[in-house]
């Protein structure tokens, strides 16, 4: 998705200083939301539920709910469907931090992601069909993924026992 949204945008057409605008916006906000969402969020849910079914489900919808205060910063009632967008990617965003270790990956796919999307509109250019496709197809392999990763955890959780 990431790939196909920078392929989209016309960066040329897209002023330098409002490139560097972006990317140190993106950079920011990835870290930051990462830090929250997947550093001290996730951390302190692992100390304080039960599975880890439920640490990615409450930091999924948490980080998700994060996204709804857009609704007052002019998305409206679309915001409901950037919820539950930010609760798909959220949950990516989950799994590349459970399966790397690291929070400097998620951080760094979250910046890229976001950096994409607005330089894919910020000439208000058009979103192909196979964009859409691939953003969809994104949120179905994370959500997929995490299934497959928590039922392998929890196999062996139960072999243990």
């Amino acid at each position: 998705f990431i790939a196909a949204m920078l392929t989209g945008a016309d960066l040329a057409s897209i002023t330098p200083s409002h490139l560097v605008l972006i990317g140190t916006a993106t950079a920011l906000v990835g870290f930051c939301e990462e830090m929250v969402s997947r550093g001290i969020l996730l951390v302190g849910l692992r100390g304080s539920l039960k599975s880890e079914t439920q640490v990615w489900f409450y930091s999924s919808l948490l980080f998700g709910l994060l996204h709804a205060s857009n609704a007052f910063f002019g998305l409206g009632a679309i915001a409901l469907v950037q919820v539950v967008a930010a609760f798909c990617v959220g949950t990516g965003l989950y799994l590349l931090r459970r399966l790397t270790g690291t929070l400097l990956v998620p951080m760094l796919v979250h910046a890229c992601w976001d950096f994409s999307t607005l330089a894919g509109h910020a000439r208000h250019a058009s979103i192909s069909d196979l964009t859409v496709a691939l953003q969809l197809g994104t949120y179905l392999v994370c959500l997929a993924m995490v299934f497959l990763v928590l039922r392998v955890d929890g196999a062996r959780g139960s072999a243990r026992e």
